[in-house]
């Protein structure tokens, strides 16, 4: 995959999260339905039934549009929090002969909102990064973004590219009764690089640095981010048929600005942890229609005083993907997750899913 590909996903975090197919150009609809289970010890259990939609058109050679929608219930000892998310879409249009890519999202409200005080609890739980929910929130309010990527050969082993996107968000209301929240715009600039070592080996790495805008509610200044600084780094291998890639994901975060006696101040201890994170997938092709992936992971992220921080996650998983005709493929998910989060409580995730894509 050519790297401004590689780097356009990658400015888009805030968007769409592009399936891992995502160099195939045929218009396709995919439908994943998905029920996880999470147990916590000294917290309350929680499961999520979500299905989420994601197609593309090609509309031209040189331009394609993507949408994702996704519905979901969240239940077991939490306020039950059922409703759809935001319809996402984003255009991205490709100037082949300057390796090129520009693009334009929009986040279309259409999520629920204006949550109950205890449907709203139940909202900031399903959030976290350990529980890895295939719906993990609902609306957002207006978003849109613009981004442009551009790649350079250097050699005919390695390609390098750089990348700008800014996210422009508007207020609304996630939590009934109080005033509309504004969250601060984002700003994404992006470094990659790919190397290919030999015919059937490459190594690839790209660093992120995102800066955040403050959030206000009402008129009032209540909570500013900081900057967040990411590194990626994959190794893929294709062996015959079959395909080995790990990926090691490293972010680490600015302390953030509190409301402390009406004025911003900067914390003494992060609010929002670093995070370092281990995934491996191994496919292998069992005959030209039946493929299995075999995917691992370990997530570490830094103990903060939120009560669901302080990760250390491993997780194992396998899918198996069959293809029923030349343009209808059937897979599926099981998962599971053990580990511990802050105080030494254990956790344990269940997932099973199965879906279809469909390409016309």
């Amino acid at each position: 995959m050519k790297i401004y590909k590689k780097v356009l996903v990658l400015l888009l975090p805030f968007l769409i999260t592009i399936p891992w197919d995502s160099a195939n150009t045929a218009s396709f609809v995919r439908v994943s339905p998905v029920i996880q289970f999470w147990r916590l010890q000294g917290h309350p259990n929680f499961s999520e039934f979500s299905t989420v939609v994601y197609s593309r058109l090609p509309v031209r050679n040189d331009l394609s549009l993507s949408m994702q929608l996704g519905q979901a219930m969240i239940g077991g000892e939490v306020t039950g929090l059922r409703g759809i998310t935001d319809l996402q879409s984003i255009l991205i249009y490709h100037l082949r002969e300057t390796n090129t890519t520009l693009n334009l999202g929009f986040n279309l409200p259409t999520g629920k909102k204006s949550l109950s005080r205890d449907e709203f609890s139940t909202s900031s739980i399903i959030t976290r990064n350990p529980f890895s929910l295939q719906v993990p929130g609902f609306s957002q309010g207006w978003n849109v973004s613009a981004g442009i990527t551009r790649a350079f050969p250097i050699t005919e082993k390695l390609v390098l590219g750089g990348g700008v996107s800014f996210l422009l968000k508007r207020k609304y209301k996630p939590l009934s009764g109080m005033d509309d929240y504004d969250p601060g715009n984002e700003l994404l600039l992006t470094f990659g690089a790919d190397f290919r070592l030999n015919s059937s080996s490459t190594l690839s790495g790209d660093l992120l640095w995102n800066w955040y805008g403050t959030d206000r509610l009402g008129s009032e200044k209540i909570f500013d981010p900081g900057f967040k600084l990411s590194f990626m780094a994959q190794y893929r291998k294709y062996i015959r048929f079959d395909e080995f890639s790990v990926l090691m994901l490293v972010r680490l975060r600015g302390k953030s600005d509190l409301v402390i006696d009406g004025q911003l101040v900067t914390e003494d201890q992060k609010t929002l942890p670093n995070q370092l994170e281990f995934r491996g997938q191994y496919r292998q092709r069992i005959n030209p229609k039946f493929n299995i992936r075999y995917l691992t992971e370990i997530q570490v992220h830094q103990a903060t005083p939120n009560r669901y921080s302080g990760t250390r996650l491993i997780g194992l998983g396998i899918q198996p993907t069959l293809k029923l005709s030349p343009v209808t493929d059937l897979f599926g998910m099981i998962r599971y997750r053990l580990g511990y989060i802050r105080d030494g409580y254990r956790v344990r995730g269940y997932e099973i899913g199965v879906g279809a894509e469909f390409r016309f």
